[in-house]
């Protein structure tokens, strides 16, 4: 190891910069803090010390002495330290004195005592006014009573013992008082070495204050608790999860769902949970289930489950074709992942096959949760079939390689079929293996010939796997002609190839072939296919073509234009691109693409389509282009959509345009725009809005992203406007402006500006402000400052370092310089090719490619030989298949995947492992890395990265 990574590896370690932490999952959707915020404070209760009292369960203190006969008190149920709570008491069976009577008795007993009241008859009494809360129809003034009895002994000095912290508990949380039910735990925690059982009705308390999100936040609480064991922890859950679904709204049934999954990964096996609690948690998750599917009350059988995940499968398809989000499908498949994980631990019910293969086709290649069902399926006795075959081939068997994919294919076709004839199943997997691989399309035509042979013939799915396999292996020509002569009709099929033209800029080659498939299928036909439509006037906008766009957009159009249709297109031009990263269609004509559309079409974007478009042509560098369609919304838009201009979002888009492409004039014109926005809203013309702190934090991150230094001249004399307007900055503008003076290289004025905000009161710094003011030192390689910082964050208990402080010791070690990277960037978006090929000539880089590995390992943990073989198809002698069982068969296809094929060479030691949360390098890691051997000229090394960077980031 050289002395430029070992001194701060050593340095880091000496101060234990922060313990490493397993790995753990969290929630794609999760957005509530795992340590429980309460806001408020304790509120006592004024309590009357007077000798009378007008509740009949309190004595005066004066009359009352230590009680040890409780013979007088036999009535009352017996009340163990930890086991207080309404859901356990029962009726006493002999209990003939009223609670009030009882007391009276009491009163009298000890009329002469002159002895003080001690937390005994406290507790007792706390438990009669329970027990007689239980049987009254409305109970809240017997719940207050509890809560005066619990009040006034703390006023008398006295520690409430267990039992009365219990009760207070209940009490409280049947007042609804989530805020007291909280406090009073943490007081009873404070005294107090809890048992396993205080924990479910801790949660229980908080619950009967109503569904909210702090009984989410307990639950995580409780969950993250290392003390608790997992009976414990399920037993939580299933206080929380029958709540939640009985409130009746979809968004509860989300985060029942939510807080059962996050258990579930944290305690993957059942076996380890109460099992009355798996038993209360899955039924009211079927019921809620069933009432949103819509589905008939059933009990829970095989049968039911098979109809109720077949339902959910194709509830949440329709959802998800809808959603605007890509994680939406890894949502659905992981909530019905936790159903089907519950639904497998109920008695007497084991899911068919036909149930196990609906989930292994929802995983989506999740490997962990594939290898479950599998292990699962074997545990329950549960044969897979061919089709489970099928569907493990898909997911896994592009990582065989090429000649043992054909023997599998060879013998999976020979086995036990007399007639050489291959199951349907089978045949359709291995031709979406085949066309995955660019080298093997020819298999996948030979079985897919085959399955013709047979008498079957191939599907629209087929022929749109067969199509992508053949753009892919950037023959689109031989894939038209083999669609041609396999008499195919579908055609998605030729509108993929047709796609892929248009990827590759063949703008001609779509419409001559556009124009062949109107003959050969008939003009009607194909003018209402929409995909074909689309690629059409596509074509017609990137290669200029504005008049054949101008008759095709003027005649009578027989598919149905929509803003999100519109949207489409325009994405499609914007992400036209060729092999080295070079746009293929001009920003100019992609803004007049949008003008025409809109005018001949009369269909408009909204504020947010526009604000995309916008963004989508600043981050090509087209600062011209972005600048001309925000001028043209605002002065020459159409009448009918001026009120979008109206809407913040379109200004904001401009600036964040600007400020990427380093234009500060564009900026600044489209922030003064900003505040007369209303004016297209019908407020008036001179109707000017004052900017808020929002509006100049905005202007402060474009002057301090300035390159190659920040404006601080434009930033001072913002501020001071800002100061004027009575405008006191935040967390933010604290940020953004220790990043000026940070870029700046002005490190004693951004210290300076550290050390006022942790002063000011509601502001204190977070990771963001650390990570910068980390930057500059750790630029500068000064690790004594870097030290010495971290000695003092340490302090900080709101604040880890985390994997983005992480990425910058990375990027010191492998000497990249931020100021540099980020004009090359800069030149990069402006299509400044000529500048930017010269200014990385004019730049020497001093590491080697060794060097660059042996920072990678030490690092990240994985060693050199992992990544430079990870490309390498897997090819185990081990796979069999004659005379072996058809489960065997799977678990072998299941293990073919590369996470176990590549063992793991983590070291425990390695740099990313001292990172709060992090162990694992993530996207901007492996780039720096790309980053740095392609600046030493090693560019092997930087694809074996980028490969490996895929792999990593998709498990």
């Amino acid at each position: 190891m050289f002395v430029q990574l070992r001194e701060p590896l050593r340095s880091f370690r000496r101060i234990s910069v922060i313990k490493p932490l397993y790995f753990r999952y969290h929630d794609r959707s999760s957005l509530y803090p795992l340590i429980t915020i309460i806001q408020g404070e304790l509120q006592q209760r004024s309590i009357s010390m007077s000798l009378s009292f007008r509740s009949p369960y309190i004595l005066p203190s004066i009359y009352l002495r230590a009680y040890s006969t409780i013979a007088a008190l036999n009535s009352l149920p017996h009340l163990d330290d930890h086991s207080v709570g309404i859901k356990h008491y029962t009726k006493p069976k002999k209990n003939k004195q009223d609670t009030m009577q009882l007391w009276d008795d009491l009163q009298r007993m000890y009329i002469d005592s002159k002895e003080t009241l001690v937390v005994k008859h406290f507790e007792l009494l706390m438990t009669a006014i329970i027990h007689q809360a239980q049987n009254m129809p409305n109970s809240n003034i017997q719940w207050d009573h509890v809560i005066q009895a619990f009040e006034l002994a703390k006023a008398l000095n006295l520690q409430p013992s267990p039992a009365m912290y219990l009760s207070s508990m209940t009490a409280y949380g049947h007042l609804g008082n989530v805020e007291k039910v909280i406090l009073t735990f943490k007081d009873y925690k404070k005294h107090y070495r809890l048992k396993s059982n205080v924990y479910p009705r801790y949660m229980s308390a908080v619950l009967n204050c109503g569904v909210s999100l702090t009984a989410i936040r307990v639950f995580r609480d409780i969950k993250s608790n290392p003390a608790l064991s997992s009976m414990v922890k399920s037993l939580c859950l299933a206080e929380l999860v029958p709540v939640y679904c009985l409130s009746g709204k979809k968004s509860h049934l989300q985060m029942a769902i939510r807080a059962t999954e996050e258990f579930t990964r944290t305690v993957p096996t059942l076996e380890n949970w109460d099992a009355k609690a798996i038993i209360s948690i899955t039924q009211s998750l079927w019921d809620s289930y069933s009432r949103l599917l819509k589905l008939p009350s059933s009990t829970i059988t095989p049968t039911t489950i098979e109809s109720f995940i077949s339902t959910y499968i194709e509830k949440s398809a329709s959802i998800i074709a809808k959603s605007k989000h890509n994680s939406s499908h890894n949502i659905f498949s992981s909530q019905l992942f936790t159903l089907f994980h519950l639904l497998c631990y109920c008695p007497q019910c084991v899911p068919t096959v036909k149930t196990c293969n609906l989930i292994l086709k929802s995983m989506n290649s999740n490997y962990g949760e594939i290898k479950s069902v599998l292990a699962c399926m074997q545990k329950l006795g549960v044969n897979p079939d061919t089709e489970t075959i099928s569907i493990l081939l898909c997911l896994f068997g592009t990582n065989l390689s090429i000649e043992q994919s054909k023997k599998l294919y060879q013998a999976l076709k020979q086995q036990d079929m007399p007639d050489n004839k291959v199951n349907l199943n089978i045949c359709k997997a291995f031709i979406k293996v085949f066309s995955q691989d660019p080298t093997s399309v020819n298999l996948a035509q030979n079985v897919a010939m085959e399955m013709k042979r047979s008498g079957h013939e191939l599907d629209a799915e087929l022929y749109a796997t067969m199509a992508h396999g053949f753009v892919k292996y950037q023959d689109i020509s031989k894939g038209w002609n083999w669609l041609q002569k396999s008499g195919c009709k579908n055609l998605d099929a030729y509108a993929i190839l047709i796609e892929g033209w248009l990827e590759r800029g063949q703008w001609n080659q779509c419409i001559l072939q556009y124009n062949a498939l109107q003959n050969q299928f008939g003009q009607n036909t194909v003018d209402t296919h929409r995909r074909l439509v689309k690629s059409l006037l596509t074509a017609h906008f990137a290669g200029n073509n504005f008049a054949a766009s101008d008759i095709l957009l003027s005649s009578e159009l027989k598919i149905k234009f929509t803003p999100n249709t519109v949207m489409r297109i325009i994405n499609t031009l914007l992400n036209l691109k060729n092999k080295n990263g070079h746009s293929l269609v001009p920003g100019d004509q992609i803004v007049k693409a949008l003008k025409m559309m809109e005018s001949k079409l009369h269909v408009y974007l909204d504020a947010e389509g526009i604000s995309h478009a916008i963004i989508g042509l600043g981050n090509r560098g087209d600062c011209e282009d972005s600048y001309r369609l925000y001028r043209w919304i605002r002065e020459k838009g159409h009448e009918a959509v001026r009120k979008r201009c109206g809407m913040s979002s379109i200004y904001r888009a401009m600036i964040d345009s600007a400020t990427k492409n380093n234009d500060i004039s564009k900026l600044e014109r489209a922030w003064v725009d900003m505040q007369y926005r209303k004016r297209y809203l019908g407020k008036g013309d001179l109707v000017k809005q004052p900017p808020n702190l929002a509006a100049f934090n905005m202007l402060f991150n474009g002057y301090a992203s300035r390159l190659p230094m920040p404006d601080l001249t434009r930033i001072k004399r913002a501020f001071r406007r800002m100061l004027k307007l009575n405008l006191n900055p935040d967390l933010v503008t604290y940020n953004i402006l220790i990043k000026a003076f940070v870029n700046s290289d002005k490190m004693e004025a951004a210290f300076q500006l550290f050390e006022d905000m942790a002063e000011k009161p509601g502001i204190q710094p977070d990771i963001w402000t650390i990570n910068t003011l980390l930057k500059a030192w750790i630029d500068k390689q000064n690790w004594t400052l870097v030290e010495r910082f971290i000695v003092e964050i340490k302090k900080l208990d709101h604040i880890k370092l985390d994997i983005a402080t992480f990425n910058l010791f990375v990027q010191s070690f492998l000497q990249l310089d931020s100021q540099s990277m980020s004009y090359a960037h800069l030149l990069k978006y402006q299509n400044k090719w000529t500048e930017l090929e010269r200014f990385k000539n004019s730049k020497s880089y001093a590491l080697t490619s060794d060097t660059i590995w042996e920072i990678f390992e030490t690092t990240t943990g994985y060693s050199r030989s992992l990544i430079q073989t990870s490309s390498e198809k897997v090819n185990l002698p081990s796979l069999k298949t004659s005379a072996e069982s058809t489960l065997s068969l799977c678990d072998q296809l299941s293990n073919v995947d590369m996470a176990n094929h590549y063992s793991r060479i983590k070291e425990e030691r390695a740099f990313v492992k001292l990172f709060s949360g992090s162990t694992e390098a993530d996207e901007v890691t492996y780039k720096l890395f790309m980053k740095a051997f392609v600046n030493a000229g090693d560019y092997k090394s930087a694809s074996k990265i980028h490969h490996w960077m895929s792999y990593r980031l998709r498990l």
